[in-house]
């Protein structure tokens, strides 16, 4: 069953451009991850039992690398990283005490959703005219500080998420 979104392999060379790296491929570039977003805080992410990259659920240990919408649970961090099975396709969510973010790709069922204070429910920043978010990966321990985007969410009308890959300075993760 097809997502309902355009999914790409071909990477692209800013997060302005669409575009994604094959799935099978994550693994290769590293484990520790953060979601970047124009709309919820930023988060920065590394293994504790659960894998993103390799779709596993468990815990992981998170902080918040920037503040987006202030004054809004800005201590909360998500802790667990779910996986869920909808229809053929599993989809990955970081939860604190609920949804922080859930990264659903079948536009048919379900929708993205977004919350600092992971309690699913409408906390993010509102009024940004073109909602987008950037999953960067890299490797724990990098011999060359080098993050990947892999994964880029926009959903024009609020419903259509799209993948994305690019390529971006590690300055953002190595202050974590």
């Amino acid at each position: 069953m097809e997502s309902g979104v355009d999914i790409s392999t071909t990477p692209p060379l800013s997060e302005a451009q669409p575009g994604a790296v094959d799935f099978s491929l994550w693994t290769e570039i590293g484990s520790e991850f953060m979601y970047k977003s124009n709309i919820n805080n930023w988060v920065s992410c590394v293994p504790n039992g659960g894998s993103l990259v390799e779709l596993y659920p468990g815990q992981v240990k998170c902080n918040i690398t920037k503040i987006i919408v202030p004054s809004v649970c800005e201590d909360v961090v998500p802790y667990m990283l779910t996986i869920y099975q909808l229809s053929t396709m599993r989809t990955p969510g970081l939860q604190a005490t609920d949804h922080y973010y859930f990264f659903d790709t079948l536009i048919s069922i379900q929708y993205p959703e977004i919350d600092p204070c992971g309690l699913q429910q409408s906390n993010f920043l509102s009024g940004v005219s073109m909602p987008s978010g950037w999953l960067y990966l890299r490797d724990i321990d990098p011999i060359i500080p080098n993050v990947t985007v892999i994964y880029n969410s926009t959903k024009p009308g609020g419903r259509i998420m799209k993948h994305f890959l690019g390529y971006f300075s590690a300055e953002i993760l190595s202050r974590v």
